[in-house]
């Protein structure tokens, strides 16, 4: 199947997401990130430099740059059980089949796309990725809803390096 691609598809379908950008035809660097911790939860994820972890409430952290640069990490008191209580908790509402996986870390990895709208009421389609490591009954989640697909990348790489 791939002899069949043309390179530059066949290099889209090889390279890791996250591990190298595509801009203007060429290919850039990896992003750099770094691990920041989040607060009282007891749990990291490795995110771009500028991006900052801030208290949103006691037990909720928005980790980012601001709107559409963003993830939010929570604690969460009784988390899904399995990847497909999860998928089917997150993802209900998906347009479309979306993609099931565990991390490194042990955390399980839903992706989906929902149908939103903005606050003027237009129809956007968001990029939902929520990731979740249990403790027990309880767990620490990584979540965000984003319209852009390369910010979603980014946030993706974020919630997928969620670990204690």
């Amino acid at each position: 199947m791939l002899a069949a691609m043309s390179p530059a598809l066949a290099l889209l379908v090889l390279v890791p997401l996250g591990a190298a950008q595509l801009a203007c035809g060429k290919r850039a660097g990896p992003v750099a990130h770094r691990a920041v911790r989040i607060g009282g939860l007891g749990a990291a994820v490795d995110a771009p430099p500028h991006w900052e972890a801030e208290a949103v409430s006691k037990a909720v952290y928005r980790v980012g740059a601001g709107p559409g640069e963003q993830v939010f990490v929570r604690e969460v008191a009784f988390a899904p059980a399995t990847i497909d209580e999860l998928y089917a908790t997150e993802c209900a509402r998906a347009i479309e089949p979306g993609t099931k996986a565990m991390t490194p870390a042990g955390a399980m990895l839903v992706e989906c796309r929902l149908a939103s709208a903005t606050p003027d009421g237009a129809s956007v389609e968001l990029v939902h990725v929520a990731s979740l490591l249990r403790a027990g009954e309880h767990g620490i989640k990584c979540h965000f809803g984003i319209a852009d697909d390369a910010a979603a990348a980014t946030a993706t790489a974020v919630c997928r390096s969620l670990r204690r």
